[in-house]
């Protein structure tokens, strides 16, 4: 499991240190996502290690926004006027994510009658 951690890890500091030395506005844990693929796709999968680590990761996912949910709490008086907005943004992506899986599933997927006939 250390060695799984080390990876997932690794990963994250070479993204900080892509980050830095490139000077991109994109977070550093998005390089590290994508250095950390990069490392599926080169050695055809994960090792049970990093399999256990990011499950245990996944599991506990909800963890990791806790504290923004916190925060919009607390500072619920700095957004009063902005409510509207940010139910409308809310319910718009909603949608529009809906839309477009929809789309992607239609464009993707084999009608039934495709496949029987196979």
């Amino acid at each position: 499991m250390l060695k799984g951690l080390l990876v997932v890890f690794g990963c994250l500091l070479i993204g900080e240190v892509v980050k830095e030395a490139l000077s991109l506005p994109v977070p550093a844990p998005v390089f590290g996502m994508i250095i950390f693929f990069a490392g599926l796709l080169l050695f055809k999968g994960a090792d049970n290690d990093v399999s256990v680590v990011c499950q245990g990761l996944i599991s506990h996912l909800t963890l990791m926004f806790l504290p923004s949910s916190v925060g919009i709490f607390f500072l619920a008086s700095r957004f009063d006027d902005q409510w509207p907005a940010i139910i409308g943004a809310c319910v718009l992506g909603t949608l529009l994510t809906q839309v477009v899986l929809a789309v992607l599933l239609k464009a993707l997927l084999k009608p039934r009658s495709e496949v029987a006939d196979v």
